[in-house]
C-alpha cells in the first residue's frame, strides 16, 4: 500500500517537473584555480544581495503540515518523507469510511523550479493565496489528482498534491481538499 501511494505522488510530481530535466546549464567545464590570498581578498559586501531561493534549498516539507494543519485535515498517520532529483516531499494518508473516500495529501519543495514550470494537461488556474502567487492543476479529467503550486520566489515553489485511493476521485472531489490544504500551508512559507 505504501507503495502504490508513493508512486501515486510519484507520478502527480512527475507532471509538474517534466521541464526539469529539459534544460541544460550553458558554458563549458573549466578546473578550478586554487584558492586566492586571503589578503587579496576584499572586505566589502557581495555586489549582489543571496537570493530567496536559499530560503526553499533549507525548507522542510513535513513541518509545513503543522499539528493543527494535521487534525483539520484529518490526517492519519505519520509523514513519509521521500526526495526526487528536483524536490523534497512529505506525504500523509487521509483515512476514511472507505477506500474510496480515502486519499493522500503530499507538500513538494521544489528550490529550483518556479510555477512557470509547472506542466500539465489541464488549465492552469491562477490564484492568491495569502501573500503568495498560486496556481490549481491536475492531471487528465479522469485522474485523481489535483496540486496547488505556491510560489517562493520565480525560481522556486511549493507544491500541495493531492491524490484519491485507487483512481476514483475526480478532479472535482479533491481538488478543493487540496486547496484547503493548500490554505492551511501557505502562512508557513517564506
Amino acid at each position: 500500500m505504501k507503495l502504490t501511494r508513493i508512486g501515486a505522488v510519484l507520478a502527480i510530481l512527475a507532471l509538474g517537473m517534466i521541464t526539469a530535466c529539459s534544460t541544460q546549464t550553458p558554458g563549458n567545464p573549466t578546473a578550478a584555480t586554487a584558492e586566492p590570498n586571503k589578503s587579496d581578498q576584499a572586505t566589502t559586501s557581495p555586489s549582489q544581495p543571496p537570493t530567496s531561493d536559499e530560503g526553499a534549498d533549507t525548507l522542510d516539507p513535513c513541518v509545513l503540515f503543522t499539528p493543527a494543519t494535521k487534525t483539520a485535515l484529518g490526517v492519519t498517520g505519520p509523514a513519509e518523507p521521500d526526495e526526487t532529483r528536483s524536490a523534497k516531499l512529505c506525504q500523509w494518508k487521509v483515512a476514511k469510511e472507505t477506500g474510496a473516500e480515502s486519499y493522500t495529501l503530499a507538500v513538494a519543495v521544489f528550490p529550483k523550479l518556479g510555477i512557470d514550470k509547472v506542466t500539465s494537461t489541464s488549465e492552469k488556474e491562477p490564484l492568491t493565496i495569502g501573500d503568495h502567487r498560486a496556481i490549481q492543476w491536475h492531471g487528465t479529467a479522469t485522474s485523481s489528482s489535483c496540486a496547488v503550486s505556491l510560489e517562493l520566489t520565480a525560481t522556486s515553489r511549493v507544491d500541495v498534491l493531492g491524490s484519491g485511493a485507487g483512481g476514483g476521485m475526480p478532479p472535482e472531489v479533491i481538488c478543493p481538499k487540496v486547496l484547503d490544504a493548500a490554505k492551511l500551508v501557505e502562512p508557513e512559507l517564506p
